[in-house]
Order: C-alpha cells, then sequence, then structure tokens
C-alpha cells in the first residue's frame, strides 16, 4: 500500500531551463565555462557543503555577468514562475486529502530550494517536513544516502513510498532502496497511474 509518494522537481513539477542557456544566448558566455562550474563547485552547493552566493561571486567574470549576486540569482530563479506545472496542485491536493503523503525529493541547493517553496508556491503544496532538498539532507540523489533519509524521516518502509522522477538513473537508485519508482515522463502518465492506485 501506497503511503507517500515523492516528487522530483526539475523535470516533473518544475519545467526548468539552464541559467546557461539563457547566459550564453543572450549574452555570448561560453558553455565551458558553465559546464566546468556546474561540474565543480556548484556540486558542493547542492549538498550544502558550499554557499552558492560565494561560489557565484567567484564564477561570475568569465560569465559575462556585470551585475551583483542577487540580481544574478534573480534572474537565474525568475523564469520558475512560468514554469511550475499548476496541474499538480489539484492532484497533490487530493492526494493528501486521502492520507497519502506528498514530499517534495529534489537536488537543489538551499537558495533555489526556499525560492520554490516560497516565492513560487510549493510551500502550499508540500509541508515544511516533508521537503527533502539535497541542498539540506546533505546527499544528492541518486545516492542512497538520501534515499535513506527520505524513508527514515517519513518513518515508513521504502516499498510503501512511491517516487516519481525524470531521470532514469534517481529512478534505478529509488528502486534499488526499495521504493516503487516511476521514470516521469508525462502529466497524462502520472495521472493514469495515479486512477490505478484510488
Amino acid at each position: 500500500m501506497i503511503k507517500a509518494i515523492i516528487f522530483d522537481a526539475d523535470g516533473v513539477l518544475v519545467k526548468s531551463e539552464f541559467l546557461s542557456t539563457r547566459l550564453i544566448k543572450d549574452r555570448g558566455a561560453q558553455k565551458e565555462h558553465f559546464d566546468k562550474f556546474f561540474a565543480g563547485p556548484f556540486q558542493n552547493c547542492l549538498i550544502g557543503k558550499a554557499d552558492l552566493r560565494e561560489e557565484i561571486t567567484r564564477a561570475w567574470p568569465i560569465w559575462k555577468w556585470d551585475g551583483d549576486v542577487d540580481s544574478l540569482l534573480a534572474l537565474w530563479f525568475a523564469e520558475d514562475a512560468n514554469r511550475i506545472d499548476a496541474r499538480f496542485g489539484s492532484v497533490i491536493a487530493d492526494l493528501k486529502s486521502r492520507g497519502i503523503i506528498c514530499a517534495l525529493g529534489t537536488n537543489n541547493e538551499k537558495y533555489r530550494t526556499d525560492d520554490l517553496l516560497h516565492n513560487k508556491g510549493l510551500a502550499k503544496w508540500f509541508k515544511k517536513h516533508h521537503v527533502f532538498s539535497s541542498g539540506y539532507v546533505g546527499k544528492k540523489k541518486p545516492d542512497q544516502g538520501f534515499f535513506a533519509h527520505v524513508s527514515e524521516a517519513l518513518q515508513l518502509k521504502p516499498s510503501e513510498i512511491a517516487f516519481w522522477d525524470d531521470d532514469p538513473e534517481n529512478v534505478a537508485a529509488a528502486r534499488l532502496h526499495g521504493m516503487q519508482a516511476n521514470h516521469y515522463t508525462s502529466f497524462d502518465e502520472f495521472m493514469r497511474w495515479v486512477e490505478g492506485i484510488k
């Protein structure tokens, strides 16, 4: 019996666009500079071992950015407001009314996590103690430690938890942990699955 559903953010709830895509297109920044940052210092930001604001300050001279940290983060997070899939709101509300825990399971550092929750409205869908962000958990998907943290925090057996993510590697890792993991490809497919658990 499913007692909880974990929703990924980017690629499921949020149809996000990479910051690098915008800056390369609008300012002529070089893709390799972003690749180096996101494969390097940003990975420590994702698990709370480095602060994104500090790391960005070191990186932006080669990103063709001439503003400050706040304006860069504002640009980074701005598009999220238009990319939240609002259809999930009523579905999550219905699932919760049936006693199913709905939780967020995302690889995001703390600033974007907080922005998604408090500025983009995801806090209306998920209770604070049902938000599992790598920036606060200290581990990120597909690390088994991330899934173990979720199971322990929810006080549920992995088999009682469903997991939806657009990344096949994360889905495989969740299955390895024992969760009922599903690869997200479309909202319609997700809704067919929801109908099946009623």
